[in-house]
């Protein structure tokens, strides 16, 4: 009866030496909770297809070729980031300390 459970979170028992077999760490924790959540929040409707719209365009291109792009475009990414970043510290800090008052 329990084995239902332990195989569902945990992993699978091995048959001849009964040790607990572990699911991966995408297999056990990343996909059962994006796909509750899928099934769940009533506005993750887009998200999931836009994923499915993802999962078939990366499946046309190649996904090898999706890696390569993504590999080529990390530093330009990482680059706007460090710059983003900046920019909204630097906005946020102003922000903070407007001070406002009503007298």
């Amino acid at each position: 009866f329990f084995d239902v459970f332990i195989s569902f979170f945990t992993g699978a028992i091995h048959p001849v030496t009964g040790l607990l077999i572990p699911k991966d760490f995408f297999t056990r924790w990343i996909l059962p909770g994006v796909a509750l959540q899928l099934l769940v929040n009533p506005t993750m409707k887009q998200t999931g297809a836009t994923l499915y719209s993802l999962g078939k365009t990366v499946h046309v291109i190649g996904p090898l070729r999706c890696l390569r792009l993504w590999m080529m475009l990390w530093p330009v990414r990482r680059a706007f980031g460090v710059w983003w970043r900046s920019f909204f510290e630097e906005f946020v800090g102003e922000t903070n300390q407007k001070k406002t008052s009503l007298f």
